[in-house]
């Protein structure tokens, strides 16, 4: 048979693929002179569409190769390629076809097995992609792209060892193949080999140093080792090479640290991402417009572009490029999940959630997805659902840390300790060393009154790492409540943290140290003093209630606008307590002073207590008339008490008729903002008895009157009764601020950050504020109830100092009086 003469269009087209020649368009015309010659030459049409295809031009391509096969059907390797090329085209349903009919026609082509293999594993069929590629080893052992293939497939498995033994049989086959090297290469790095894996991308730019590819992923490599400037090296090389060339902006094998997933992107792209993480972020956005003005309808590039956006906090602007991601791919399951997130950021819950389901639709089995729509769930109160998707998420994926962190949160902030205790165990057992992990397992334990394993815990840890500020202030809060360790330790231990804090330049943390320990000694000692009434006990109780204050307000101004008002409302509430827990000495232990100098003493200390009261309304966040009304009130006693202190002194009512007016009209400004407020009314009502109170005293004094038991006791009563109304408007006050700080708690957040295509984020991990807060929040609720208990205690004492001045008949059935009522307190 005499043989087909070569015609001069594949003669220039071969030049070009041995030896890179520009020649382009030399050969399409020499191509189309020659069809016009022999337009029924099948051989010519695949040799011309093999040659479009090279030069970019895909559907003149696939036209070429259909005319070829319309001429001649049984040309398998025409129909591999036009399958291919289909494909390329987006056609894959049309390129399997192809594949298939070239199966039946030759079931044991190797070459038809290895592409209909890469076909089937770019659509995520890999179990059939592998029987394809071991098909085409039985037709053809030698077959180098079924190896190379077949060694990307099992790297997509994560069966990394098995990738490497096909990278290896594929270089014994073709030593100097630059692109098995650099597969190779990303092979050995996700195996944690990393100076082999270096040494195989030096070999594939040996075998080809002008080739774009592989110096662009050799930049990935460097960028991934924070080698940044070999990096931007390298990805300068390859756009010098062929800035143009689409085959090498968007078909690089990428990877990241985090989980080493692959993705298809530009060296546009990943040049940008590496500028931002040299801090120039103008550059790197000049790099991902390049890369949208060669594709602009590329869904994964505005995806990207939206992802770096966000990251420097341009919301608005992410949004539009996630938007456009998705009109190019609506099922772009990245998009989908990064535009929850940064709805949700922006408070739109409802749209968030929507993307939420839509991401969970595409993938099922995303443990990312269910746990960012947990926490999601979590804070709009759907408990049932939001752990219904925490344990989904955990199901999937057993070591996700985040998922985990964030089901213990769930679980603690609902009091089941035994569940979250578990948990934290696993934790533990996969990262001991966690410094966040050990606090909050520590303080559960807290949690759960186990104190002497949070002790041992916390003390254990320390050996580890000692300058832990969070554990060292949970172990000086846990070893106060256990009778064998000092004040002396507590103390140390406590100032130690507030010393790690300070030199970390955390003064927040600093002081509110401090204030927590030293509130937490005072209420200790104030317990003590209740059973043993010892003079020392009551002392050290005011002193470190005082000291607390004090910590509190410095606290406060250390915070910024989050909690500073609940702080320093606080702070004012324990330095009030304070002043009332002092006057306590004088009544019990005199000193050998007069009943007249203790008497000035008492009536010093509730006006500071009174004045404090004031300044812990004022302090409040809650900007409204109950505030204002409740420190007017506070004002009036305080004045009251003043004027009572007239009386005792110089035995004088001169200024009660001047003072009672002024009195009942900023009283009637209360009244009328506490309309319908019951504690309110009920406060300013016994203010108004109490100066009938005193009114009638003055009456009894100028007329010489003797004080009649009911005329006494009346006014007991009285002002027995604003003792017990007093801390109605406050309590208001403070619990609105303890509902503040509530709000404020810092809780584990959703996962953030950039998103690939395997959802591997920047953890977040839970942090120890969050617990600090906690307790300011405990102790705030709590500092209300014995606030009352002292107001009442101290009044009663003060009636008895007054009425000692009248009778000591009548001041004996007080005392009874006394009794009765300290016995309904403590029951």
């Amino acid at each position: 048979m005499k043989p087909v003469p070569e015609y001069l269009s594949t003669q220039l087209n071969n030049i070009i693929l041995v030896d890179g020649s520009i020649l382009s368009e030399k050969v399409d015309e020499q191509y189309k002179l020659d069809l016009l010659a022999d337009p029924k030459n099948a051989v010519l049409h695949a040799s011309y569409g093999y040659f479009l295809e090279v030069m970019g031009q895909l559907e003149k391509a696939a036209e070429e190769l259909k005319s070829s096969l319309d001429l001649d059907p049984r040309r398998i390797a025409t129909r591999i390629n036009y399958g291919r090329l289909l494909y390329r085209l987006g056609y894959p349903e049309e390129a399997e076809n192809e594949f298939k009919i070239a199966l039946e026609m030759d079931p044991k082509n190797a070459a038809t097995h290895t592409n209909y293999g890469f076909l089937l594993q770019e659509t995520n069929r890999l179990e059939e992609a592998e029987r394809e590629y071991k098909l085409a080893f039985l037709a053809d052992p030698s077959d180098l792209t079924a190896y190379v293939n077949y060694g990307t497939l099992l790297d997509k498995m994560n069966r990394l060892e098995d990738a490497e033994e096909q990278y290896k049989k594929a270089l014994e086959i073709d030593p100097q193949n630059p692109v098995i090297h650099s597969n190779y290469g990303v092979i050995l790095y996700k195996m944690d080999r990393v100076n082999e894996a270096e040494q195989q991308h030096k070999l594939a730019l040996m075998s080809n140093p002008k080739c774009a590819a592989i110096h662009y992923n050799y930049g990935i490599f460097l960028d991934s080792l924070g080698r940044l400037e070999e990096a931007e090296k390298e990805f300068k090389i390859a756009l010098e090479n062929d800035p143009k060339n689409p085959n090498y902006n968007y078909r690089g094998l990428h990877f990241k640290v985090a989980n080493h997933s692959k993705f298809q992107s530009a060296i546009h792209y990943d040049y940008g991402f590496m500028l931002d993480k040299m801090s120039r972020p103008k550059e790197a956005e000049n790099e991902f417009k390049t890369a949208l003005e060669n594709d602009p309808q590329n869904s994964d590039l505005h995806y990207y572009y939206g992802q770096f956006l966000y990251e420097n906090d341009r919301k608005e602007e992410a949004e539009r490029e996630y938007k456009l991601a998705l009109v190019f791919d609506s099922k772009n399951l990245a998009a989908h999940s990064s535009y929850a997130i940064l709805l949700d950021k922006m408070g739109m819950l409802e749209e968030a959630e929507e993307h939420y389901n839509i991401a969970l639709e595409i993938d099922p089995q995303n443990s990312i997805n269910h746990n960012n729509y947990g926490y999601l769930l979590d804070r709009t109160g759907r408990i049932e659902q939001t752990e219904k998707h925490y344990k989904v998420a955990l199901n999937i994926d057993p070591q996700n840390f985040t998922t985990r962190a964030n089901y213990v949160n769930f679980l603690y902030t609902r009091n089941r300790f035994e569940e979250a205790e578990k948990h934290y165990k696993i934790l533990l057992a996969n990262d001991s060393k966690n410094r966040e992990l050990n606090y909050n397992y520590a303080h559960i334990l807290y949690d759960m009154d186990r104190l002497k394993e949070a002790a041992k815990h916390c003390k254990k840890f320390l050996k580890y790492d000692p300058n832990y500020a969070d554990i060292r202030f949970l172990y000086s809060l846990t070893i106060l409540h256990l009778p064998r360790f000092s004040d002396r330790k507590v103390k140390t231990e406590m100032e130690k943290a507030a010393r790690l804090f300070a030199e970390s330049g955390n003064n927040f943390h600093e002081h509110i140290t401090r204030a927590i320990i030293y509130d937490a000694l005072a209420n200790k000692y104030y317990q003590w003093a209740q059973k043993y009434n010892i003079e020392e006990t009551n002392s050290k109780c005011w002193k470190y209630t005082d000291v607390s204050g004090d910590e509190y307000i410095e606290a406060g101004k250390q915070s910024g606008e989050g909690p500073k008002g609940e702080l320093l409302t606080l702070g004012y509430i324990k330095k009030g307590k304070a002043r009332v827990r002092k006057i306590v000495l004088y009544t019990i232990y005199p000193n050998n002073s007069s009943d007249s100098e203790n008497f000035k003493k008492i009536i010093n200390g509730i006006q500071e207590a009174a004045e404090f009261y004031k300044k812990a309304a004022e302090a409040s966040t809650e900007e409204n008339k109950d505030c204002n009304a409740c420190f007017v009130s506070m004002s009036v006693f305080a004045d009251m008490l003043d004027c009572m202190r007239a009386i005792i002194e110089k035995r004088t009512f001169t200024d009660l008729d001047n003072k009672v007016p002024i009195w009942k009209n900023k009283l009637s400004y209360s009244h009328e903002v506490y309309m319908g407020n019951n504690k309110g009314e009920l406060f300013v009502d016994s203010l108004y008895k109490a100066i009938d109170c005193m009114q009638n005293l003055k009456k009894y004094k100028e007329e010489a009157m003797f004080l009649d038991g009911k005329a006494v006791e009346k006014c007991i009563m009285e002002l027995i009764e604003v003792a017990n109304n007093i801390e109605g408007p406050l309590q208001k006050i403070l619990y609105s601020s303890a509902e503040q700080m509530d709000i404020h708690r810092e809780q584990i957040k959703t996962w953030d950050g950039t998103i690939t295509q395997h959802f591997t984020l920047p953890e977040s991990e839970p942090s120890g504020f969050k617990k600090f807060k906690n307790t300011i929040v405990n102790i705030l609720k709590l500092s209300i109830k014995s606030v009352y208990f002292w107001i009442v205690s101290i009044l009663l004492i003060v009636i008895d100092i007054v009425l000692n001045s009248y009778s000591i008949d009548i001041s004996s059935w007080f005392n009874e009086v006394v009794n009765t009522i300290f016995l309904r307190l403590n029951p």
